[in-house]
């Protein structure tokens, strides 16, 4: 079985796997770079990647399902659709990433580095993004119900129709978000920290 990049070219290969999770986790292991590794679609459910080198991958609708990626590189990596329910980020750089319309759900960002990120229409409900760096990420319609936004920095981003019900955030990232373009429309805000931060 091999690993394949966008351009056809093999990136890794042992024919005694068959499994292309367990490929991956081997690659991994042995530190291999996978820049622009081509895995869409794939499933690659509770894999540890750990430090995986993944930039510029594509993984448009993999299934990355409690899927270990702490410190992972993705920078520039196609992730939109993919199914990131449960899975570990934390201190992962995923600048520029595209992570729209994914299932983020229960996903621990902590300390992640999202700048520039593409997280528009994304499900991000109960996840921790405390102390993730999102310096101007697009959040466009992206759903935080319950999420921690603790520490986070949101500065320039795009927070237009986020549904941020139930949300945590502390004083420290209201004071470095702008939410005059937020649409609160129909939203429940909750935290009186938040309420502080809101045009008058």
């Amino acid at each position: 079985m091999e690993i394949l990049s966008k351009h056809g070219k093999i990136l890794y290969e042992n024919k005694t796997v068959d499994r292309i999770g367990d490929l991956l986790e081997e690659a991994v292991a042995l530190k291999t770079d996978l820049t622009d590794a081509d895995f869409q679609g794939a499933d690659l459910s509770g894999c540890d990647l750990a430090g995986a080198q993944l930039a510029g991958a594509r993984l448009s609708g993999a299934n990355l399902e409690y899927a270990d990626l702490e410190g992972a590189r993705l920078n520039g990596a196609s992730m939109e659709s993919a199914n990131l329910k449960g899975a570990i980020l934390e201190d992962a750089s995923a600048v520029w990433c595209n992570f729209s319309k994914a299932g983020l759900n229960k996903a621990s960002l902590q300390h992640a580095l999202l700048q520039g990120a593409n997280l528009n229409g994304a499900s991000l409900q109960k996840a921790d993004l405390s102390r993730a760096n999102l310096y101007g990420a697009n959040l466009n319609g992206a759903n935080l119900m319950w999420a921690n936004l603790c520490g986070v920095d949101l500065t320039g981003a795009d927070l237009s129709a986020c549904d941020l019900y139930g949300a945590f955030m502390d004083m420290q990232a209201v004071l470095r978000t702008n939410f005059r373009s937020v649409n609160l429309q129909n939203t429940m805000l909750t935290n009186t920290l938040l309420q502080l931060s809101l045009p008058v």
